[in-house]
């Protein structure tokens, strides 16, 4: 086989020690299944449902932060995008947090507008419904902004704040990293609430509120994580004591400060790159001057979220290209809204097609999507082959060869097995399912932990080239 090459596909993840329950659980239910397929394929059914409910939430989220009118193609772009097809429904970490990041953004207090943004809260819904000046007009059938006659706010509620701060909560039990980008959401809420009313009673409230439910998630989990292992274990302090005191993610490699925005970003985007570009950059000139378009009051409501949301993801870059070790994957919970960029800029040089709407199949569905033609059918048949590759070609042996030896228990149950391979480069038990505990004993891997008795040291070499990290299991 390969040679030893220790760069784990999950990474350091500091502190998943007492997180990996979370995907194991599935699988100890699964022992009462007869069928070794079962075990198999039941296990990926929550990631399907993660990620369906992924594209519904970018769906939705672009219908709040941009209008009613760009919701299908924002959906159009998640569906076709290579990154999503390729990895949202892998059991990793960051495709929970992606799924959970865009339903907290949903969820989350925008701006209203200029004259009346603040926190919404129960007292304060009824004031804001019979005050005309809280409400945007109609300008645009596009805009999704609600009208003055609907009686209606465009914001959320203290409800869906607390269900917001709960789903932020639970991303960062998974990954404590993600705490930037809600970090600096929280800080220009309690800004936008003070400029508002010039009070401080609403920003205790929020604080308040964001304590409780962040103490409540975060409580859950460690006694959730006792329960199954009967130890205490408190993964998001153990992932900054290493990662980020002590810098052992480093041991799996590090990467320049600009990884994120030289690759990280068009691995993700591949295909849209050119329609995210221009309206990006357009965005962070926007919030730079302070500008707002003049196209009336449901344009600048547009631009001043997409501009919130410019400033979050510019902060939340920056903060994670100070850290060594930079994965692709890493950036995956931005994805959802990198893909706004991409969907206004579609929408906005959409050209109705001449000769009607029903001329065709491919007419019909870019009228849907308001999406030109050339466009669409780029967007649409691009990712095949990459896709097709990915799915079926790329890792197959890995997966090939586990089905094998599952099928080869069978006949040999006492079979001694030893891969000398990247660590988690293969299946392993998800595939096998061995049948009892004294087959295990036979079964060993490498593993690639770092060496945390010396956490200190930097001279160390990087990991990759190390069979001393790779011990038995």
């Amino acid at each position: 086989m390969a040679a030893a090459v220790c760069a784990p596909i999950l990474g350091i993840e500091g502190g998943q020690t007492g997180q990996d329950w979370k995907f194991a659980l599935a699988y100890d239910k699964l022992h009462e299944l007869n069928s070794d397929m079962n075990k198999i394929l039941a296990p990926r059914l929550p990631m399907v449902i993660l990620a369906a409910l992924t594209d519904f939430y970018t769906y939705r989220l672009a219908g709040r932060v941009l209008g009613n009118g760009y919701r299908e193609a924002a959906l159009f772009l998640s569906l076709t995008n290579l990154f999503h097809a390729h990895a949202l429904t892998r059991t990793l970490t960051t495709s929970a947090e992606t799924c959970l990041t865009v339903m907290a953004l949903y969820y989350w207090p925008l701006p209203l507008t200029e004259e009346a943004s603040r926190w919404i809260t129960k007292r304060s819904r009824k004031d804001l419904n019979s005050d005309s000046s809280a409400t945007v007009p109609d300008d645009n059938k596009a805009s999704g902004i609600s009208s003055a006659g609907s009686n209606r706010i465009d914001d959320q509620d203290e409800d869906n704040l607390a269900l917001s701060l709960a789903l932020s909560a639970v991303a960062f039990v998974l990954r404590p990293t993600n705490i930037v980008l809600w970090s600096f959401l929280g800080l220009e809420l309690c800004v936008r609430s003070w400029r508002a009313s010039h009070s401080t009673s609403n920003i205790i409230r929020l604080v308040g509120k964001a304590v409780v439910i962040g103490t409540l998630v975060i409580s859950a989990s460690v006694m959730t994580d006792f329960y199954i292992t009967g130890k205490l274990y408190f993964p998001f302090l153990t992932f900054l004591t290493y990662n980020i005191v002590f810098g052992i993610s480093n041991f799996y490699g590090s990467s320049a400060w600009h990884y994120h925005v030289t690759q990280s970003i068009p691995i993700l985007l591949t295909t849209v790159i050119p329609f995210f570009v221009p309206p990006f950059l357009s965005a962070v000139g926007s919030s730079s001057k302070q500008q707002h378009p003049p196209s009336g009051k449901s344009a600048t409501l547009r631009n001043m979220r997409l501009q919130l949301l410019t400033k979050a993801l510019i902060f939340t870059l920056c903060i994670w290209s100070c850290i060594g070790h930079k994965e692709w994957r890493f950036l995956h919970p931005l994805l959802p809204i990198l893909l706004l960029y991409p969907a206004q800029y579609l929408v906005d040089r959409y050209q109705p097609p001449e000769g009607g709407l029903w001329t065709s199949r491919t007419t019909c569905a870019q009228t849907f999507l308001r999406i030109n033609r050339s466009p669409f059918l780029y967007l649409l048949l691009s990712p095949v082959l990459p896709y097709l590759y990915l799915s079926a070609f790329h890792g197959r042996a890995q997966v090939d060869v586990t089905s094998w030896l599952r099928k080869e228990t069978v006949n040999q149950p006492d079979m001694d097995v030893l891969f000398v391979m990247p660590c988690h480069s293969t299946p392993w038990m998800s595939y096998i399912h061995l049948d009892t505990s004294v087959k295990e004993d036979n079964w060993h891997f490498l593993t690639c932990e770092p060496i945390l008795e010396y956490p200190r040291r930097t001279s160390r070499e990087d990991g990759g080239g190390q069979i001393l990290c790779g011990r038995l299991v």
